[in-house]
């Protein structure tokens, strides 16, 4: 992964070159100055043709001197901000290409108020120095300037190299903390007897998912299922039969493997028991549509009971989409009792499909056990 950076600062830059025509008869004027904009900046560059230059001993004393060019930055404008960082480097250039520039001298300065200046000695012109004399052409010398404007970012700019990419949002593992508190029972409160088996449940994540559990820890029947006719009559009476105070609660007319089923989706809001299994067919004489169907009926009749309507939908839809010989008789009458339409009308639709069809699910166990007749909305 590439290391992110960060910008600060920019910069703003202008390069100018001064140019001294006649430069043995100007000498003696002693200046020169020209005016730049840089950054919306006005400045001012002066040039001293002779400045003289102490050269010191080891006491502190000056034993010579030497003639150097210098150079003066000043601030003309009143800085935008509390102040205005630039820089200033100047070298001796040759316009023909013969030599190449000379050393570069460069100052850094922060300018607070107009007339703000800095001065810079950058170059020797003695003419015994070969290498500066070679700049001097036809008595014309050119000096090349570069101003530069340091600009501090503001804070809205001051950004990583990703920080316009989206942040990647884990996945919700909310289903996975209710697993855990399922599977590891802390802080459970209420136990359930099925069929012979315990099962321990929290109250509140029940009641948070089914208006049944809630009416029967907390009670409000008639306040919040009755006026609301959220779940059936039936149910409101079940739901009035448990012992709310309790800490157990038995549940009769249901197989412990439905309940831990329905159990599994109030916590976690899935049911792996209707996933599709290609070697459960191997272990059963029924045809691949039947996997799975009968988890699937007694689900859809625990939801119903139990007001989990999201529950109840799935199991519609497993067995619509597995209808068969061998389960479209039960699974007709499961939509009966429980109002399921849609499931009702696909079971009438696949038993109606042909008279081959209808023939072969009357002479299956289940409708010959009650007496070879289907429902009414069959015929």
């Amino acid at each position: 992964m590439e290391p992110g950076c960060t910008n600060l600062t920019d910069a703003v830059r202008s390069v100018h070159h001064l140019k001294i025509n006649g430069y043995s008869a100007t000498a003696s004027i002693g200046s020169m100055k020209a005016k730049w904009i840089v950054d919306g900046y006005e400045w001012e560059i002066k040039f001293y043709y002779a400045y003289e230059r102490l050269q010191w001993n080891g006491r502190r004393r000056p034993v010579s001197t030497s003639t150097w060019a210098a150079v003066t930055l000043s601030l003309l404008t009143e800085p935008r901000d509390s102040d205005v960082t630039a820089s200033l480097s100047c070298r001796l250039v040759d316009p023909s290409g013969d030599h190449g520039p000379s050393e570069e001298t460069v100052i850094s300065k922060v300018f607070y108020h107009p007339q703000d200046d800095y001065q810079i000695q950058f170059v020797s012109l003695e003419l015994k120095n070969y290498k500066h004399r070679a700049f001097l052409k036809d008595d014309s010398l050119t000096i090349e300037c570069t101003i530069t404007v340091v600009q501090e970012l503001p804070e809205a700019v001051i950004a990583d190299k990703k920080q316009n990419e989206p942040l990647p949002v884990p996945s919700s593992d909310l289903h996975q903390h209710f697993g855990e508190l399922l599977k590891s029972q802390k802080g459970a409160d209420i136990t359930f007897d099925v069929s012979g088996e315990s099962f321990a449940a929290h109250k509140l994540v029940l009641a948070a998912r089914s208006l049944v559990f809630m009416a029967e820890f907390f009670g409000a029947m008639e306040e919040s299922v009755a006026i609301k006719n959220e779940i059936t009559e039936r149910e409101r009476i079940f739901a009035l039969r448990a012992k709310r105070s309790s800490r157990s609660v038995v549940i009769e007319d249901m197989e412990a493997a439905v309940f831990k089923a329905m159990l599994h989706f109030i916590y976690i809001d899935t049911v792996p028991e209707l996933d599709e299994d290609p070697d459960a067919a191997e272990h059963v004489d029924e045809e691949p549509e039947a996997v799975g169907a009968v988890m699937a009926q007694h689900l859809l009749a625990a939801a119903d009971r139990y007001g989990l309507q999201r529950l109840k939908v799935i199991c519609e839809r497993k067995l619509s989409g597995g209808i068969g010989v061998n389960t479209a008789s039960t699974t007709l009458a499961l939509a009966e009792q429980h109002n399921c339409s849609l499931l009702r009308a696909k079971c009438v639709e696949f038993i109606t499909a042909s008279p081959e069809t209808l023939d072969a699910v009357v002479e299956t166990e289940g409708v010959q056990a009650s007496g070879g007749q289907l429902p009414l909305c069959v015929h």
